[in-house]
């Protein structure tokens, strides 16, 4: 299934966009994600975050389990418009960085894999039904997380200037690229009591803009085949 990523609303959401080289590259009119509203009860779909015995970060997904919703189009053709998705997602909705097919009439209801057989015009959430489609520009998403990552190779990140930084040395080629960069949602914590930042939460998410979806395997391909200093980066784009 193509990237899930689940966006809490916020008002003052920091998110960093930029259009400036993607103008006239290519035609990206057509580029579209898929928003899903959670319809089950409880409605919440993102992470529910707690610390560990240790002190650690732990990060429960189990919330964005969803049985049933609602699918739609959204078309994000710039940054501007990602960016505006973002951050107008409610608690209840999540992207789904891949375009449904084009035979699907949308709005449509969302089932469960195994339901789909029991549903005629529902659609699951699998590559069947939404995915990156070839020759249609999509959106990927370069996840960057430090937890767990060993403090010998944080400290080279920082010193290069950070992860994006850091990825244009590998791929400069990811500069000319439209982009949308966010913090993750574990991002930013601290402890109530002490007020000391949590280790391992200073995640990001770096989403591009790719001309021809039927790329972005080959685009995860070869991210997998780059040095592994960026610890658990596996997206890059060519």
């Amino acid at each position: 299934m193509s990237t899930l990523n689940s966006v809490p609303p916020s008002a003052d959401e920091d998110i960093t966009q930029s259009d400036d080289v993607a103008a006239g590259q290519a035609d990206l009119a057509g580029a579209e994600l898929t928003l899903i509203t959670k319809l089950d009860e409880p409605s919440l779909m993102s992470k529910r975050l707690s610390l560990n015995d240790d002190g650690s970060l732990n990060s429960d997904g189990s919330k964005c389990w969803m049985s049933k919703g609602i699918a739609a189009r959204a078309l994000a053709a710039t940054a501007a418009m990602l960016a505006r998705i973002i951050v107008a997602c409610r608690s209840n909705q999540a992207i789904a960085l891949g375009s449904m097919a084009k035979n699907i009439a949308a709005p449509v209801h969302i089932v469960t894999k195994d339901r789909i057989n029991e549903n005629p015009g529902c659609i699951a959430r699998t590559r069947d039904f939404i995915n990156y489609r070839s020759g249609v520009p999509s959106w990927v998403l370069i996840d960057f997380d430090t937890k767990g990552m060993p403090p010998e190779v944080k400290v080279k990140i920082d010193a290069s200037g950070g992860m994006w930084e850091c990825l244009l040395k590998i791929a400069p080629g990811l500069a000319r690229a439209a982009r949308v960069s966010r913090s993750s949602t574990s991002a930013g914590l601290s402890r109530g009591d002490t007020g000391e930042l949590i280790p391992g939460s200073d995640g990001e998410h770096h989403y591009l803009l790719v001309a021809d979806g039927g790329d972005i395997e080959r685009f995860r391909a070869q991210g997998r085949e780059l040095p592994t200093h960026l610890h658990e980066i596996e997206s890059f784009a060519v």
